[in-house]
């Protein structure tokens, strides 16, 4: 199998490094692996999938996030047997409103998702929760702010598995069934040997080594999202971004279990930790390699991640053409954005670099530059005797803006009610629209999106933002942007075929946003 340049690049780069540089991995594998949007929303299911593709047997945390400020509604650990495959769905719970996980996957997970054995009433399901953001009284404490919000998955540590005496034994598979999930559940449980080891057990050690490999054998794990709306007969997919190198593999010290934390705990997490998770990244940046070190650094793991996904610009296509009933949503997705927007309690309101407002108990916002070309080049512009072109506004200084971890942008024609690709026209408490009107001699084209501070329009207190400093290869460098992910999702709705009614016609698909970096 060919690697592509660019891969072959990257891991040069690393292998070249005193100290791990993570970097977003092109052919999609890696250690940590970050899916843009889910949503339950409006008929919607999303189904999720990893895939452990080494001979390794590994732990992973999968973390499910709601998309307003990223708060946790469900984790678990999970375990994977060499050339493992895990997936679940994230649906309507009909009994709270919200979100709820649902899989029959034989694959073991702590706590204990599923059994076919109905006597142990593990159908695995389990309902999405709303504790933390009604804890810290947000403005939003419904259950249905579960509904829509993204996932992430970070490998936690890789065990031995050939002797009957080894963690890794109880989770592979024979004939299609674990060994023993009980007993991977019960190394975890009062007395177990992994639960005995960390602080929630007594322990002195932040994870559980118990079995682990000598050394970190991270990686090669893919994941892919699909989106399904059964009654409209329309699907998307999209393939999860993978950080390779995420930890600090090559420090003398590193084992197995470096990251192998207790089922519900914090960590591990984007924001890293320090002793074994990277503090180096490997970007390119309009075509040039650039290394970056973020060790001094406030948060230096979360920045060295933000650093893989600084961006001064989106772009992508739309179409809204009215022939075929065209829909475009654009998802975009800040997954390091909670850890800069947390409310300090001081009298300011904004927020760390590289986001501009902190997070108040309902948004947290950012403004951004946009502009949209039809496919011949044009681009509107106001006219004064109407109104300035989208988003409507009198106001010459309005920027528009997003507000949210995890945000769907709909394309709409003027004066009409928004029809998104995503939603349809539900309005529904939980659908985080940003709605961008399109004159109609505008219907199809691509449209830019900027987070470039001297683009916007408007005055802002507080000097500059959209900016993260990083030490580069030859001194201080100022990354500009924000740090996104996401992708748009075109749909045309057809309805039923004109001679075969009973047939539906109605098509999407998904394709991943076009970027532009800068740095000074």
């Amino acid at each position: 199998m060919k690697k592509n340049v660019l891969t072959l690049a990257v891991a040069g780069a690393v292998a070249a490094s005193a100290q791990a540089q993570m970097y977003v991995n092109p052919d999609n594998t890696g250690e940590v692996l970050i899916y843009p949007f889910y949503t339950a929303d409006a008929g919607n299911q999303t189904y999720i999938h990893v895939v452990n593709t080494t001979e390794y047997y590994k732990a992973a945390k999968v973390r499910i996030h709601e998309a307003e400020n990223s708060y946790e509604v469900r984790d678990f650990n999970l375990y994977l047997s060499p050339y493992d495959h895990f997936s679940f769905t994230i649906r309507l719970d009909e009994e709270t409103g919200g979100g709820m996980l649902k899989t029959t996957d034989n694959s073991c997970t702590v706590p204990r998702l599923y059994d076919a054995d109905p006597e142990l009433k593990l159908d695995g399901t389990v309902s999405f929760d709303n504790i933390l953001y009604k804890n810290a009284k947000d403005a939003n404490t419904s259950f249905e702010r579960t509904l829509n919000g993204y996932v992430e998955i970070i490998e936690m540590g890789q065990f031995k598995g050939a002797a009957a005496t080894d963690p890794g034994y109880l989770w592979k598979h024979v004939k299609g069934v674990p060994r023993g999930c009980a007993k991977v559940e019960a190394l975890w449980s009062t007395g177990g040997a992994w639960f005995k080891e960390v602080p929630q057990g007594g322990g002195t050690s932040a994870v559980a080594r118990t079995g682990q490999l000598s050394s970190w054998q991270g990686g090669g794990l893919y994941g892919m999202g699909i989106i399904v709306n059964p009654e409209a007969g329309a699907a998307i997919g999209y393939d999860a971004v993978a950080i390779d190198e995420f930890h600090a593999s090559v420090k003398s010290d590193t084992a197995g279990g470096d990251l192998h934390y207790y089922p519900g705990d914090v960590d591990p997490s984007l924001q890293g930790r320090d002793d074994y998770t990277a503090e180096k990244s490997t970007v390119f940046v309009r075509g040039v390699q650039k290394n970056y070190d973020t060790s001094g650094n406030t948060t230096p793991t979360l920045d060295a991640v933000s650093s893989l996904f600084m961006v001064d610009s989106i772009m992508n296509d739309y179409v809204l053409d009215s022939a075929f009933a065209g829909r475009t949503d654009w998802v975009v997705t800040f997954p390091t954005k909670r850890n800069y927007v947390k409310n300090t309690g001081t009298a300011s309101s904004r927020a760390r670099d590289p986001f501009y407002q902190q997070y108040e108990g309902k948004e947290a916002c950012d403004p951004f530059w946009y502009r949209p070309y039809d496919r011949e080049e044009q681009y509107p512009t106001p006219d004064v005797d109407k109104p300035p072109f989208s988003p409507y506004t009198e106001d010459p200084t309005y920027d528009p803006k997003i507000c949210f971890e995890a945000n769907v942008l709909t394309f709409t024609g003027i004066d009409v009610d928004p029809i998104s690709a995503i939603w349809g026209t539900s309005q529904g408490e939980s659908s985080k629209k940003i709605h961008l009107p399109m004159e109609t001699e505008y219907e199809n084209g691509w449209a830019h999106i900027s987070f470039d501070w001297d683009k916007l329009n408007g005055t802002y207190t507080g000097g500059p933002s959209h900016q993260l400093s990083v030490a580069g290869d030859n001194g201080t460098e100022v990354l500009q942007g924000l740090p996104a992910v996401g992708f748009s999702v075109i749909k045309f709705e057809r309805g039923t075929l004109e001679n075969n009614p009973g047939v539906l016609a109605n098509y999407a698909a998904a394709h991943e946003h076009k970027t532009s970096r800068s740095s000074s």
